[in-house]
């Protein structure tokens, strides 16, 4: 079953947005158009309580999007948005597959922000607010909202634990192939976790042979060159528990996307930068 902004409800609501900006984009610039899609995906976190992460357009090189856990903001590329709207009359197929694109990672990186967000509740449960902060470098702010909020219970919790237990325990890099979700809530992730599948890469320890970087440097991956960033990007998605969540979470508003639009093909993978945090064993 899927849990938070993962649930069909809240992307249906959030793609409803999506078409608006579709229909809107000639009238709006290049940083309302952002807007209104972070507008649009915090009013879904706000159905469960998480802190909305602030907007940052950024000239990003190696990525469409990123979520920084350490000031709770949520980076886009801002030439992304900068794209004319095709003229009355003519094919709208290319650009509305590139604004599904675009949602998906605003949503994919506010799924990251609720992930975040539901490891520090449940932490909260045996830790002070400034404990929180130290053990996940977030925000004291973000930590003490998550303090005073009710216990996690059910799937909420179990997604909590695995997700800080992938994240921040750092199991040792996978000796056999990863199973990773196929769909939203299609796969229980507290079991990937604790069923000998170890999804989280050690530091300094090569995640998929000795040619792929996992090492954590300053919050995020490695540069690595060009030709090679896209097959170390979908390593490093199945390898980690939280980033497979969020790209099915992604992948679902882009069907949903291609649905509503009447759109046809498979949707594009947007390039995320994956934020590992500088830490050690807990």
């Amino acid at each position: 079953m899927s849990t938070g902004i993962a649930q069909e409800s809240c992307i249906i609501e959030y793609v409803a947005a999506v078409s608006e900006l579709i229909a809107g984009w000639a009238s709006k610039n290049e940083y309302q158009r952002p807007g209104v899609l972070f507008q649009a995906a915090a009013a879904q976190l706000n159905k469960f309580h998480v802190p909305w992460p602030g907007p940052r357009f950024e000239d990003m090189e190696r990525a469409d999007g990123q979520f920084a856990f350490r000031t709770w903001d949520v980076k886009v590329s801002r030439k992304k948005w900068k794209w004319n709207a095709p003229k009355a009359g003519k094919d709208q197929t290319a650009f509305k597959k590139g604004v599904a694109k675009l949602a998906d990672t605003v949503y994919h990186e506010h799924r990251h922000c609720e992930q975040w967000f539901r490891m520090a509740r449940f932490l909260a449960a045996e830790y002070d607010p400034a404990a929180i902060r130290d053990k996940m470098g977030i925000p004291i702010e973000v930590a003490q909202k998550a303090k005073e909020l009710p216990a996690l219970t059910g799937e909420d919790l179990d997604e909590g634990q695995a997700w800080y237990k992938a994240v921040y325990v750092r199991p040792a890099a996978p000796k056999v192939s990863v199973a990773t979700p196929t769909a939203v809530g299609g796969v229980n992730q507290r079991a990937l976790v604790y069923a000998g599948t170890k999804l989280r890469p050690t530091v300094r320890q090569p995640a998929v042979g000795k040619s792929e970087k996992a090492n954590v440097k300053e919050d995020e991956l490695d540069a690595i060159s060009s030709n090679r960033q896209r097959t170390s990007y979908l390593q490093y998605r199945n390898l980690l528990l939280e980033e497979a969540d969020a790209h099915a979470v992604g992948t679902a508003v882009q069907e949903q996307i291609y649905s509503v639009e009447g759109l046809e093909g498979k949707p594009q993978t947007p390039e995320h930068i994956g934020v590992r945090p500088n830490v050690t064993n807990y």
